[in-house]
């Protein structure tokens, strides 16, 4: 029994692998086969299914990333389950708290420091001998 149902167990593993490309090749692979057992309009049938197949799949996707998104606070959205959309909102954050500017203060301390070290370091690299053969 196993055997007789092989080459349909691999259509549905072809049509799980989101990929049109293999379920197509597997198809023209095994087209007498399925033919041969009257089956090849269901088959059509399962290709035609597999593009609305990976639209859903990819809905899906997206709306856990969205949703990843969200409560990372990455983005600031809505999304309505019932009508299948998103709404996307304006940052809650009006930079002008206290704490908001305490952290753009540190921020642009970061940036000096790191602006400073990367003088010191091009000041090292003018002044080694080496360095300066090697441009020249």
């Amino acid at each position: 029994f196993q055997c007789y149902c092989q080459p349909y167990l691999e259509l549905a593993t072809a049509f799980r692998s989101n990929n049109p490309e293999d379920l197509t090749n597997f198809v023209d692979l095994h087209r007498e086969l399925f033919t041969a057992d009257f089956n090849f309009g269901l088959v059509k049938q399962v290709i035609k299914c597999h593009g609305k197949f990976r639209i859903q799949s990819l809905t899906k996707e997206a709306e856990k990333q969205i949703l990843d998104m969200i409560k990372s606070k990455a983005i600031f959205a809505n999304i309505d389950q019932q009508n299948g959309t998103v709404h996307f909102l304006d940052d809650p954050e009006q930079y002008d708290s206290i704490k908001m500017l305490r952290i753009l203060q540190e921020k642009i301390t970061e940036c000096v420091n790191l602006e400073k070290h990367f003088m010191q370091l091009t000041d090292r690299l003018v002044t080694n001998p080496n360095y300066a053969k090697r441009v020249r």
